[in-house]
């Protein structure tokens, strides 16, 4: 049963290192512009400021919190200090630390509160810690959600997985087969009850030209983050795409290869999973944009999102569903700026992830949500 309180604590644990920045600077109010701040103080104030909007929207709902800010630095002599702080007591919900080992030191001493790690991190920070959630997407939450994309979207297209014999691929590869296998055998109307895999090498594509279909749209599923074998892919791949209608699904990591080029990308209408993405054109974000210009007279930056996304769903959690929101992850209703969620677990004993990703399309050198 849900039991809704009227008021909750909420820490925010970020890596402000104010020790770090020059004195005169960190007397003055922290604003989060300026590239004179050292990294983390930067990031760490920019995710506070995005946090602060989303704690005033939730205000105007009915949210009564207090909330403590502490700076946990960004080594370990800081933070296990910063934990000892008797205003942690009675936490609610934690925001950051954002190191693996601060917030398993948090987790020993705070079974009662959820921690939430609001950066990339290790699923391995999930092991044992049932009150904690990660909200960065592993890469295999996102090649599942490619996965699943195209047995959603291409089920009656020819989709064909190419898979060269690479080792750092193997894991990606499995994910990806064992994936869109499992939902195709769902999908009606499929055209193959599993994906056609095609064998390669790091410079030759094995037998993928001779499985191109003329009368369909050929969907090629490329999981690898191999330089030389990517760069084989497209170059081999872009001529073909003149006579045949081709797709191609790959990995986020593709847009910075450097032999790899954009216009190549767009000519196999290059698609993949990504944990967030910042539309510009959406005028929710516009409407962020201007508002936080305003207050904090500065530019809105991916910390700043994540600052308000994350803010703004857990404490609309907490304010909906109670403390014990873990338990109904389900019905926490959000829009957030950039990114989704999708929390799930592996196993009672551990803590929660994300598993919602955003499918991105390479289109007239941009990137769009795919259809």
């Amino acid at each position: 049963s849900t039991v809704v309180r009227e008021r909750y604590h909420v820490a925010f644990l970020l890596p402000f290192s104010l020790a770090r920045n020059d004195s005169s600077l960190a007397a003055t109010e922290l604003a989060p512009s300026g590239a004179q701040f050292y990294g983390p103080t930067r990031i760490a104030a920019q995710f506070y400021a995005g946090a602060q909007l989303a704690l005033d929207s939730l205000a105007k709902q009915g949210l009564n919190a207090e909330v403590t800010v502490l700076d946990m630095g960004d080594d370990q002599r800081a933070w296990t200090n910063v934990l000892k702080n008797p205003k942690l007591e009675n936490v609610d919900l934690f925001i950051g630390p954002f190191h693996r080992s601060a917030i398993e030191q948090l987790a020993r001493g705070n079974s009662n509160s959820h921690i939430v790690c609001p950066v990339p991190q290790t699923n391995k920070v999930l092991l044992g810690n049932t009150n904690v959630s990660k909200v960065a997407p592993a890469r295999s939450d996102l090649v599942k959600h490619a996965a699943r994309y195209v047995a959603l979207r291409h089920a009656s297209d020819n989709v064909i997985m190419v898979r060269p014999e690479i080792p750092s691929d193997k894991e990606i590869q499995e994910q990806m087969l064992g994936t869109i296998n499992a939902a195709l055998a769902e999908r009606a109307g499929r055209y193959r009850d599993s994906v056609l895999v095609v064998k390669a090498g790091r410079r030759d594509i094995g037998e993928l030209i001779s499985k191109l279909d003329k009368t369909r749209l050929n969907v090629i599923v490329a999981p690898s983050e191999d330089v030389e074998f990517v760069t084989t892919l497209v170059s081999k791949l872009k001529p073909l795409a003149e006579k045949n209608r081709i797709v191609v699904i790959g990995m986020e990591s593709w847009l910075n290869m450097d032999p790899v080029a954009s216009s190549d990308l767009d000519v196999l209408g290059f698609l993949f999973a990504a944990g967030s993405f910042a539309d510009p054109a959406d005028p929710r974000l516009q409407g962020f944009t201007r508002v936080y210009r305003e207050r904090f007279k500065t530019d809105v930056d991916e910390y700043a999102l994540l600052g308000f996304d994350v803010t703004y769903y857990y404490l609309r959690a907490l304010l909906s569903q109670g403390a014990s929101f873990t338990q109904h992850f389900d019905l926490v209703r959000t829009e957030p700026l950039h990114m989704g969620f999708r929390m799930g677990r592996t196993g009672p004993e551990n803590g929660f992830r994300n598993e919602h990703g955003i499918m991105l399309q390479q289109k007239d050198l941009q990137l769009v949500k795919a259809p």
